[in-house]
């Protein structure tokens, strides 16, 4: 959830509300446990941080994701 791009080649986290928004919007809902993961846990960490600073309480991340679920012959892939 960082802005893309600035002036000076650095790129900046969202404001908090910002953040808050863009979860908002995308319908999740922080009273839910919460599983997040992508290919390999490196990326979903950056999110799982974000989610930690807006106090959303109960993030985890599957720090095996993809990468580990989608080799296994006894999981599901949708």
């Amino acid at each position: 959830m960082a802005k893309e791009g600035s002036d000076d080649g650095v790129n900046y986290f969202h404001s908090l509300n910002k953040m808050e928004s863009l979860i908002q919007e995308a319908g999740i809902d922080q009273n839910k446990p919460l599983i997040i993961h992508c290919q390999s846990g490196v990326r979903a960490s950056f999110t799982v941080f974000c989610m930690a600073m807006l106090g959303y309480p109960n993030v985890k991340l599957y720090d095996g994701s993809m990468f580990e679920w989608a080799n296994r012959d006894d999981t599901p892939l949708v």
